[in-house]
């Protein structure tokens, strides 16, 4: 057996005398320069460059690096030695076949030692080559026939877009009205007093007295309008004139008043030095709508009106988009609103595709959207290639068949099948998009067969491949011929022996008996049938070897396809039974010591512990939030029920503070939840905050179980697939951008912050991997919900062993335990060793107890105690059985008493001792 080991530099007080150079380049020039300074030397090709040794290597050869000999073919840097350090006779057997120089940071360069380099090998000057000569090739001649017609649409004048609809709007100036003296007075004061609080609110600091300041400002400018020069008087009165107008039908003359309202200011932008309204030229022109550069023009007025304007300009464009008049309607939401989506999708409604794609491609910057404005105008050539910008070879194949192009169709298809695969290793939608877009077989079989070929390369690919044997038994039975068919299933009958593989084997026997009711298949449908009752009875067989009671085995295996008759079903039943009943009648009971306790009648949708004292909060479907002390075994209520599922718990370490997600139960274009924190005063719990949480960065995975740091501030984590929404605690108030020092990548399930002399680090478990001290490395498992679990985020468990150890475990993989030890030297290297432990019908619930010691709750409510040992798990004490109906969902460490504590999927908990 081959033992791996890893051998690393360690620096020498004393650098030894230098026998050998490592020149890291394959410039000749360099080498040549080395070897003018050696006696004798000999060369050898490595990776990126030579080595050259000689009797005796003088120091301060440039760019080479002087190595000393540890044995005849193996050499390392002259001031550093082997860790772990190699006998002579040790040495001599590792480079027996080949030289080695050991470099730190970085692999063994290999050599042959049997073949040093001919100086020609390196000075000779290749042969030029001399392409013989040939005339150019002789043209394409004429076609005889004409095939098709392309018309070429030039571009379109900016000014002239969108002409007919901009008449009549912002051609003329309003008169402004007077005011009284009472409004002229009262605004005075109020213009006064809101300018000193500004000022103080600038002085000392404070946002609440500028903010008040603003406000009394923005007061004076609406009650008196010919304050500070009559300026922000007559601007005032000029827009509520113009108000006036639209609220009194006179949408057409205030149209020719009307001033943009939706424009961004920046550097350079001043207020409007004037209370004449300036006539718009509202003609459509696309350099006017994406801007000149220049510094913009503010008014100043009450936001009030500000609001009451943008709500009769969305009402005049919706009034000419319901008459008819899409332009008008189009020129509105573009240059008075600059709603410049709004004003493409108007455009499209009333069918002027282009000018709508136009928009969609060079404001809104939606360019899939773009595409299909362009393809319903049918300038086909501009919507493939944004259909191609935008990785959517689906919509672009389909663009290319309708108008007649198959092949390059297909190679569309082809080339979304490769993304979908470097994107998620998909070979069964890869494949599916060849069999549904192109209907051809024998395109989509070769992908199927690449995701079967590859099911013992990695667990994604193992999760991706019975679906695509499934396909292929399915589309080589049509064949007329049935090798194929047959070789697929003998290799899936092979790989679906494996213990893990229990519910995959009754999904694809029973798949694959649709297939004996195909007429090409009549002749070879009793032999499928017995060999699909063989594979599924061997998998029963090794269920009863393991498992204390036969449960559901027989129908999760047979399934509901009515397939089987009734028979079949009561002998496998009755087998079951027998083989279960006669193997665990020597097993032990339930432990005495085992407590029963219910939190609540309500079905477990979250579940969190705090890892230093054990509390456990628990949330249900109804939205109720229960705590439970495990040192009194006293449960309190944190938040009564809401009506509304609460999908994600967070608690600090020592469960003081607890944050809830819930869904929100309302109506909205984007899903929202509610998050919540309570914190513990005396015996209760009192609430804090609440804000709602937009569903913006892709499916939620819930809460982080853990309140963490931003910037020094406590904050709860929203975990989403894209991304994590930071909320600053108490308050929730939102932190958007956590800086550069914490680049969380997405898909996290959790963050650990470990404690270190020399300063706290951060471990982050995201997808596969985890990332700490800016390392990051592969565990070969992500956190899977378990079949039937009730939980929205599927838990991790976790310990902190040391400043440098981690242990973590979940589910993964047909419902697999998996456990991984993390280890994080001084120098940052990471170490991973992981575990997987495989169970008949597979896990429900996992927790650590100690480094190495691993808790499992199983489909069957058996507690196993696990202990890592070399490469495989161990039980440490015999199983115990939980004799209650309901399945566990989860299960935490409560080490203040001695247990572990199993929550149920009803509201019920268990309290378990742990043997010692």
């Amino acid at each position: 057996m081959p033992v791996h080991v890893n051998f690393r530099l360690r620096r020498r007080p004393d650098p030894a005398p230098g026998t050998a150079l490592l020149v890291s380049t394959s410039d000749p020039h360099v080498l040549l320069a080395a070897c003018a300074r050696l006696t004798d030397p000999l060369v050898f090709l490595v990776t990126g460059g030579f080595l050259v040794v000689a009797d005796g290597v003088p120091a301060g050869i440039p760019n080479a690096t002087r190595l000393r000999r540890l044995s005849e073919n193996l050499y390392l840097p002259v001031d550093a030695d082997l860790v772990p350090a190699l006998l002579p006779a040790e040495a001599v057997d590792l480079t027996a076949r080949r030289g080695l120089v050991f470099l730190p940071g970085r692999e063994p360069l290999v050599f042959d030692a049997d073949r040093p380099l001919k100086p020609a090998s390196f000075l000779s000057v290749p042969t030029p080559r001399r392409e013989g000569w040939e005339p150019f090739p002789a043209g394409n001649p004429p076609a005889d026939q004409l095939s098709s017609i392309t018309r070429i649409l030039p571009e379109m004048p900016a000014d002239d877009l969108l002409q007919p609809g901009a008449e009549g709007i912002g051609t003329e100036t309003p008169k402004v009205p007077q005011v009284g003296l009472g409004r002229r007075a009262l605004g005075r004061a109020s213009l006064g007093f809101g300018k000193g609080l500004s000022a103080l609110g600038r002085l000392f600091g404070s946002k609440g007295l500028a903010g008040l300041g603003g406000k009394l400002a923005g007061l004076a400018a609406a009650a008196a309008p010919r304050l500070t020069e009559e300026l922000l008087g007559k601007q005032e009165a000029a827009l509520q004139r113009l108000l006036k107008k639209f609220r009194e039908g006179n949408t057409d003359d205030a149209l020719r008043h009307a001033i943009p309202i939706g424009q961004e200011f920046g550097r350079g932008s001043q207020v409007y030095a004037s209370d004449r309204l300036p006539a718009q030229n509202l003609s459509w022109s696309l350099g006017g709508l994406f801007g000149h550069g220049g510094a913009a023009s503010i008014w100043v007025s009450n936001p009030e009106t500000w609001r009451n304007l943008i709500l009769e300009y969305h009402r005049a464009a919706r009034e000419a988009a319901d008459r008819g008049d899409f332009r008008r309607a189009a020129v509105i939401y573009a240059k008075l609103l600059a709603d410049f989506r709004a004003a493409a999708e108007v455009l499209s409604r009333g069918g002027m595709h282009r000018e709508a794609g136009i928009l969609f491609r060079d404001k809104v910057k939606q360019l899939d959207r773009a595409a299909r404005e362009f393809e319903q105008a049918g300038e086909h050539d501009e919507a493939l290639r944004l259909y191609r910008l935008s990785w959517m070879h689906i919509e672009a194949g389909d663009l290319l068949r309708r108008v007649g192009n198959e092949e390059e169709a297909v190679e569309e298809y082809h080339r979304a099948a490769r993304r979908v695969i470097d994107q998620r290793r998909d070979f069964v939608e890869a494949g599916d998009i060849l069999l549904k877009k192109s209907g051809r077989p024998d395109l989509a079989i070769p992908y199927f067969e690449l995701g079967w070929d590859h099911r013992r390369d990695s667990l994604v690919n193992a999760q991706n491949a019975l679906p695509c044997a499934e396909r292929l038994i399915k589309l080589h039975a049509l064949a007329e011929a049935h090798d194929a068919f047959w070789q697929v299933f003998a290799e899936a009958e092979d790989w679906l022996k494996e213990p893990a593989r229990f519910h995959d084997a009754g999904q694809f026997f029973n798949k694959a008996l649709e297939c004996g009711d195909l007429a090409s298949f009549q002749a070879d449908r009793s032999e499928l049938r017995d060999r699909c009752r063989l594979g599924l009875a061997g998998q029963l067989r090794n269920y009863a070897k393991t498992e204390s009671s036969p449960g559901t085995a027989v129908a999760d295996l047979f399934g509901p396809s009515r397939r089987w008759s009734p028979p079949v079903l009561s002998d496998a039943e009755f087998a079951v039974r027998a083989a279960v009943k006669r193997r665990t009648r020597d097993e032990p009971r339930p432990s005495r010591g085992m407590t029963f306790l219910r939190a609540r009648n309500d079905t477990v949708t979250a579940a969190v512990v705090a890892p230093d004292t054990g509390d456990l909060f628990l949330g249900f479907r109804g939205g109720a939030v229960v705590h439970f002390d495990s040192w009194t075994g006293e449960f309190r209520e944190v938040r009564e029920d809401v009506g509304r599922r609460a999908i994600g718990l967070a608690t600090d370490s020592t469960g003081v503070a607890v944050a809830a997600l819930h869904e929100s139960g309302t109506d909205a274009p984007l899903p929202a939840y509610v998050l919540e924190h309570n914190v513990r005063e005396g015996s209760g719990f009192r609430h804090r905050a609440r804000t709602v949480v937009w569903h913006e960065c892709g499916p939620l995975l819930g809460l982080l179980p853990l309140v963490d740091r931003v910037d020094g501030a406590k904050a709860v984590g929203v975990s989403a697939i894209d991304a994590i929404a930071w909320y600053k605690l108490p308050g929730l108030v939102p932190y958007p951008n956590p800086g550069p020092a914490s680049p969380f990548p997405p898909t996290t399930h959790l963050r650990l912050w470990i404690v270190r002399p020399s300063g706290d680090t951060i471990l982050s478990f995201q997808g596969g991997s985890v990332a700490w001290e800016e390392r990051r490395t592969t565990l070969g498992w992500m956190p899977d919900p378990a079949p039937g679990s009730t939980l929205y985020t599927p838990p991790v468990a976790w310990l902190i062993s040391s400043a440098h150890h981690v242990d973590l475990a979940g589910l993964f993989d047909n419902a697999t335990l998996y456990w991984s030890e993390v280890a994080c030297d001084l120098t940052g290297e990471i170490g991973v060793r992981t575990l997987a432990h495989v169970v008949l019908g597979g896990f429900r619930a996992v927790a650590i107890w100690r480094p190495g010691q691993v808790i499992g709750v199983t489909a069957t409510n058996r507690v196993m105690w696990l202990r890592a040992r070399s490469q495989r798990f161990e039980e440490w004490a015999a199983g115990v059985e939980i004799p209650v109906p309901a399945r566990a969902v989860a299960c935490f460490p409560s080490r203040r008493t001695n247990e572990v504590l199993v929550v149920l999927d009803d509201g019920g908990l268990v309290r378990i001792p742990v043997p010692a």
